[in-house]
């Protein structure tokens, strides 16, 4: 997460946290990406970022590539 980059852009700290806490979800845990959507929603439920992130998720053509 390019937390400089956001913060330039005058997104908050709080936010930024969020994000990256998003992210870890989704990339760092080893999780399905269904169920790491699942925990997404579950755990941000309302925020307008994790809609964001979780609608790009399940609209992505081709499916997502994650690291090793």
């Amino acid at each position: 997460v390019n937390s400089i980059g956001l913060k330039r852009r005058g997104f908050e700290q709080d936010t930024i946290h969020r994000i990256q806490d998003m992210y870890r979800i989704i990339f760092v845990k080893g999780k399905k990406m269904q169920d790491a959507i699942d925990e997404v929603q579950a755990q941000f439920n309302g925020n307008a970022e994790a809609e964001i992130i979780v609608n790009f998720l399940k609209n992505i053509e081709g499916g997502l590539i994650k690291g090793i």
